[in-house]
């Protein structure tokens, strides 16, 4: 999927969430309590920093309407299923991911501009490619070795981002302007040779995440 193709995506998602402003609001306690296991990648400090600073401006603009942010940022590459639904083919698990690493030394991906979802996010671009060539590989793994995950049509398939930020009530429509305003504003351009298998819940707090296996890319 070509970068053009990757923001043209985001651009639908966000008109659609324009369209039907203001989002659905979610608690934080919608997202805590049921354990998943995650692929994710840990941005650099570079674009931490960014991100951290664009939080910040949000904040002071719209402090009563905007209200969880994560303890860190991270780039969700694959939610692969409740621990409860996949209690008997971890280990399959783990070994999918390892094995679907093969020739793909790096994954380069870029954080370029903020969108509207259910929340605010920094979109992130595959520029490298391999982020969708790993995900595809790990996918095809996992159906040969008969796991079943949930899978839905570009979400963590094709397209990818970090969550800066939700909603508390009916937000301000002056925000959907500041991401239109932001919507090429460079974060910074990140390579990463390691992801991380993680259990959480779907808030990935730092406290209720638990690290199952580091899983490095090998040419």
């Amino acid at each position: 999927m070509s970068i053009t193709a990757q923001q043209v995506a985001f651009d639908k998602i966000m008109n659609k969430t324009v369209k039907h402003w203001p989002p659905p609001v979610f608690k934080y306690e919608d997202y805590s309590g049921k354990l998943y296991w995650t692929l994710i990648i840990r941005p650099n400090k570079e674009i931490t920093d960014n991100l951290s600073s664009a939080i910040s401006e949000m904040e002071q603009k719209w402090p009563e309407h905007i209200y969880y942010r994560p303890d860190y940022f991270h780039v969700t590459m694959s939610g692969i299923g409740g621990v409860s639904e996949i209690k008997d083919y971890k280990d399959r698990i783990i070994e999918a991911c390892q094995n679907a690493s093969q020739n793909i030394s790096r994954i380069e991906i870029e954080a370029r501009g903020l969108t509207l979802g259910n929340s605010i996010m920094a979109m992130i671009l595959d520029t490298g490619g391999n982020l969708s060539k790993y995900v595809f590989k790990m996918r095809q793994l996992f159906k040969e070795s008969n796991i079943s995950i949930n899978e839905y049509d570009d979400i963590h398939t094709r397209l990818w981002w970090i969550v800066l930020t939700r909603f508390s009530k009916a937000a301000d429509r002056a925000i959907i302007d500041y991401i239109e305003n932001n919507n090429e504003t460079k974060y910074g351009l990140f390579s990463v040779k390691e992801i991380d298998l993680v259990e959480a819940d779907k808030t990935l707090d730092t406290n209720k995440t638990r690290l199952i296996k580091k899983i490095k890319l090998s040419k």
